[in-house]
């Protein structure tokens, strides 16, 4: 991510199969969100959510089907990373996220709770709209994306 350099950050490098379960068994109802829509649609649903949630969008490529953001925490001004990506599926699209502190070890749940309301909201607009297709059976977490993505970066 843009954002992530200088002394003390943490990295955004994936850290593989321990951490996925490790995030699955602390969060298992945060699941990947599949939507009935053309990814250049869900991509622009996914945009306009993170606008709405406050982030400060740091970079966004349709083509690619990812947006970057960032947010700052309200009482300690500690900023957080988070990375939204849309992908293509049979029947839509799959939409999933991370959402990392940049400095530390411990969150104290803040970026799980990002996530779920960000779906939420995602989910809240698309089932409005009679779009949504379900959700998927596989997981994506607080602070890395899923398997499945890991092993197509």
């Amino acid at each position: 991510m843009p954002l992530r350099q200088g002394d003390g950050i943490n990295s955004v490098v994936y850290e593989g199969a321990k951490i996925a379960d490790q995030q699955r068994r602390a969060n298992p109802d945060i699941l990947a969100l599949t939507v009935g829509l053309q990814p250049d649609v869900a991509f622009a649903r996914a945009l306009k959510t993170a606008q709405q949630m406050g982030w400060t969008i740091v970079a966004s490529d349709k083509s690619a089907g990812r947006i970057e953001a960032s947010q700052r925490s309200r009482w300690m001004g500690f900023t957080d990373d988070i990375v939204v990506r849309v992908a293509p599926t049979n029947s839509g699209s799959r939409i999933d996220l991370r959402s990392s502190s940049r400095y530390g070890r411990s969150d104290f749940g803040v970026n799980a709770e990002r996530v779920r309301d960000y779906l939420t909201e995602l989910r809240s607009a698309s089932t409005s709209q009679g779009l949504m297709a379900g959700l998927l059976c596989t997981h994506f977490e607080a602070g890395t994306f899923d398997d499945h993505h890991a092993a197509h970066r």
